[in-house]
Order: structure tokens, then C-alpha cells, then sequence
């Protein structure tokens, strides 16, 4: 488990995306989302802008992080519960056009 100021999750890499999984407890990825990538860049440096990050919220859906030189910029709905489906739309360009 990753824990940065406060937010709980699980971070893995599958398929080229970075995996969050909102651990419940603690401040939601959701609320901090602006804290976790700036803490993501940190941590990966130039690797965080050659990924997409993902996360699944405490209901269960998949949603993006869009970023652009270590800062969040919006959130981009990915409209599934479903892992894979996830990581499919997260690895689709069109997926994070405004």
C-alpha cells in the first residue's frame, strides 16, 4: 500500500498505465487529486509523463488523472467498473481529448 499525505491507495503498472486503487481510508484520490500527482511526479519523475493514471474510486469506477508536467489537470471519465475495460479506454488517445 502507497500512502501520500494522508491518501491510501495500491499503485501498480499494467499495460503501460498506472493503477490507483482508493484504499477507503484516509483523504479519497478523488480529493486529493492535485496532491497525488504532484507526489506521483516526485516519485517518478520524467516516467510520470510518458503514463496515463487511472484510479478506482471507493464505488468501485474507473476514472483518469489527466497531468501535464507533474500537475493534475482534470478528471476524465472512463465510464466502467471494469479493470481491463479500464485499461482499454485509458490506452485509447481519444479517451483524453477535451
Amino acid at each position: 500500500m502507497t500512502r501520500i499525505r494522508d491518501v491510501h491507495f495500491a499503485m501498480h503498472v499494467e499495460d503501460g498505465v498506472i493503477l490507483l486503487i482508493d484504499r477507503g481510508t484516509g483523504v479519497s484520490i478523488t480529493n486529493a487529486a492535485e496532491i497525488v500527482i504532484a507526489e506521483l511526479d516526485l516519485l517518478l519523475g520524467d516516467d510520470l509523463e510518458l503514463k496515463r493514471v487511472i484510479y478506482r474510486d471507493t464505488m468501485g469506477g474507473w476514472d483518469g488523472l489527466a497531468h501535464e508536467r507533474g500537475k493534475f489537470i482534470r478528471f476524465v471519465p472512463l465510464n466502467t467498473r471494469d479493470r481491463t475495460e479500464a485499461i482499454a479506454r485509458a490506452n485509447d488517445p481519444t479517451t483524453w481529448r477535451d
